[in-house]
């Protein structure tokens, strides 16, 4: 009896499957500017290569992208990662030209649907959009990922915290009708440059991660200390702050959240995220 049981547990263990995620603000990418130069992108796509070929993700969520080619080279650093989605959303709600800090997401996983928008506009209209895909785990049940950038702190606090809100409370509202377009869903992760920190003093008025907890994710780091999760390090005008990360809602636990220590690619740092 005792080794049917210990053959049954390795079998469980056999069928875990880990999915490594990572976000990252890449600040710009290529170039590390609006103005950059040629020159400048290559150094720049030269670093960020080198910087995940260490990580090796099963899926990169990335934001301030120029567009899909820029994108479409950063997975070329392992062959089986490919892009799914690259948002194509404008300066602006109201129109203008097109964005060169959009959102993607790229996978190993096979993806079964995906797409992007821009946020609708609302009374308090957020800038920017979000890529979501719907990727198929080998027991058949599905992971929905989303990117984002949600509203900077630039301009008036009361009015970013209104776009902020309104951004969460939109893509809880997809992610409510995509987990039931896709079930079983195992869980649904928005990851990305939120721009806020739930625990973070200057923020205590701002309800955009009560709308995300109110609809069932959690924030893996609610228990952890600034100093382990530092991921936009100061400038010396701001402190330390923790913009970037994840909200992860379903059965898949989290084995670990971590911000990563690369910096000199990008003014953010990047988070990896692991579920099992």
């Amino acid at each position: 009896m005792r080794w049917l049981i210990a053959l049954l547990l390795l079998a469980q263990v056999s069928l875990a499957e880990q999915v490594t995620i990572i976000t990252w603000n890449l600040k710009w990418f290529p170039g590390g500017g609006k103005t950059s130069t040629p020159a400048e992108r290559i150094v720049h796509m030269s670093a960020a290569k080198d910087a995940l070929m260490g990580v090796s993700p099963d899926i990169i969520c990335a934001q301030e992208i120029r567009n899909w080619q820029a994108f479409a080279e950063l997975a070329s650093i392992r062959p089986d990662l490919v892009p799914n989605v690259v948002s194509n959303y404008r300066d602006s709600p109201q129109g203008g030209a097109i964005s060169i800090q959009q959102v993607g997401i790229a996978s190993r996983l096979p993806a079964v649907g995906a797409w992007s928008e821009a946020f609708r506009v609302a009374p308090e209209s957020p800038p920017r959009g979000f890529s979501f895909v719907a990727l198929q785990l080998r027991n058949g049940s599905h992971l929905l990922v989303y990117s984002v950038h949600l509203k900077s702190n630039l301009g008036d606090q009361t009015e970013n915290f209104a776009r902020r809100e309104e951004a969460a409370d939109q893509l809880v509202a997809h992610a409510a009708k995509m987990e039931e377009a896709y079930k079983p869903v195992a869980a649904t992760v928005i990851c990305g440059d939120f721009n806020t920190d739930p625990s973070d003093a200057r923020f205590a008025e701002e309800k955009t991660f009560s709308i995300f907890e109110s609809a069932g994710f959690a924030w893996p780091w609610r228990n952890t200390p600034l100093a382990d999760r530092v991921t936009l390090p100061t400038d010396g005008r701001f402190p330390d702050a923790c913009f970037d990360g994840f909200v992860v809602k379903g059965d898949m636990r989290v084995v670990s959240c971590e911000a990563l220590p690369i910096d000199g690619v990008s003014d953010h740092r990047p988070v990896k995220l692991v579920l099992e």
